[in-house]
């Protein structure tokens, strides 16, 4: 294993932990607003057509 697929590895898993806390962020920003993911998402799609 080379010193780029150290650094490769340690950079997927700072992703994976960061796209973690984004989604749980943003889970808990829907629950707040009272909302679902899945009418958040239809809102969304909703405003764009």
């Amino acid at each position: 294993m080379g010193i780029n697929d150290l650094f490769d590895g340690i950079t997927k898993s700072i992703n994976q932990f960061a796209d973690e806390i984004a989604e749980q962020r943003l889970q808990e920003k829907m629950q707040d607003n009272g909302l679902e993911r899945n009418e958040q998402t239809w809102c969304q799609w909703s405003a764009v057509i």
